[in-house]
């Protein structure tokens, strides 16, 4: 197995396992790539490693994004520019516009989502 492209780890907040397992092995060629199946997993994941992104599916379970989105908007929120929102639903693109990088509508596509991904990790200056 290569090494990723770049030196950055993602976290992948996704629910459903088969879609958790597909976004892992699209991004792992380019990133390291931590998971997490729950808000718990999540929050747990981002107070005790290194988070460099997160994607991050809206609804998850029985609750949704807002509590990971509003706790890296309260604790680290340098990692709020570096945070997609995946969803189905259009009130999260304003309810998020100008706090986090972007908002992808499901079904995602995955060389979109490749490239979203990258694109978080070249300097404003250096983007088209």
């Amino acid at each position: 197995m290569s090494a990723p492209l770049f030196d950055k780890t993602v976290m992948i907040v996704e629910d459903d396992l088969i879609l958790a397992e597909l976004f892992d092995e699209i991004l792992n060629i380019s990133f390291c790539i931590k998971t997490a199946h729950s808000i718990s997993d999540a929050m747990a994941c981002l107070q005790n490693t290194h988070i460099d992104a997160v994607v991050s599916d809206f609804h998850l379970g029985t609750q949704n994004a807002d509590v990971i989105i509003d706790w890296i908007l309260q604790k680290q929120p340098e990692l709020a520019s570096r945070t997609i929102l995946m969803t189905g639903e259009c009130d999260a693109t304003t309810r998020y516009q100008n706090k986090i990088a972007a908002v992808l509508f499901k079904p995602v596509d995955f060389n979109t989502l490749t490239e979203k991904v990258a694109s978080l990790f070249v300097p404003q200056e250096l983007q088209p």
